[in-house]
């Protein structure tokens, strides 16, 4: 770039865009942001694909917020983003435990009219279910049949998981059950832990039935 300069050519978007995906890469990414901050001054917004490397390492780095902020700016200047873009985000909050901005995310998607494929309803109902929010999990399974998507295999593991480790085996069964009917397989951790949670519930109710057997 600065040969560039030297030159007497002037850097353009394709130009800032290579230096931000190329700093991100080997983990340079303050100098990343610094080549961002640059382009914007320059009048020119980067590319969707140095976007979600950009927006992506600083979600994994913990810094989503940033990621936020840099991705709302990016928007009032009337910067166009994919579907990638919004995943990251949504990964982001999902790692911080925050399911509320992962739900104002998905809503700001609607907004744009950005249609979600299998793989952000994927992302909703994990990370959904990692905060603990089962049922707004739920709503975004029923949202994928209506829009005639085939959820995968990993949505039910997600929601089958989620229950189970709330001790409810019997939503659980439900979800495996409903699993089965569309010729999914669960992986074996979740069938494990379904297994072990209906054993468990079985083992408390014959206790129970025991213990009034006694008492009358």
């Amino acid at each position: 770039m600065q040969e560039m300069k030297s030159m007497g050519l002037k850097p353009y978007e394709e130009t800032y865009s290579h230096l931000i995906v190329g700093c991100t890469r080997i983990g340079r990414l303050e100098e990343s942001l610094h080549y961002y901050e640059r382009m914007l001054k320059d009048g020119f917004l980067p590319t969707c694909y140095a976007c979600n490397e950009m927006l992506g390492k600083l979600c994994e780095a913990g810094n989503v917020e940033r990621a936020n902020e840099i991705f709302t700016v990016l928007l009032d200047k009337g910067f166009v983003p994919n579907e990638e873009m919004y995943l990251k985000l949504i990964d982001g909050y999902g790692e911080n435990g925050n399911a509320q901005d992962i739900l104002k995310i998905y809503y700001e998607m609607e907004h744009r009219g950005i249609n979600p494929g299998v793989e952000v309803y994927a992302s909703l109902v994990r990370n959904l279910c990692q905060c603990g929010k089962l049922k707004e999990a739920e709503k975004f399974l029923v949202a994928m049949c209506r829009k005639s998507l085939d959820p995968c295999s990993c949505i039910y593991d997600e929601l089958i998981t989620g229950y189970c480790e709330k001790g409810n085996a019997k939503r659980g069964l439900y979800f495996y059950d409903e699993m089965i009917g569309k010729n999914l397989q669960p992986c074996p951790h979740t069938f494990m832990l379904l297994a072990k949670r209906m054993l468990e519930d079985r083992s408390v109710q014959s206790k129970s039935k025991a213990s009034e057997n006694l008492e009358s």
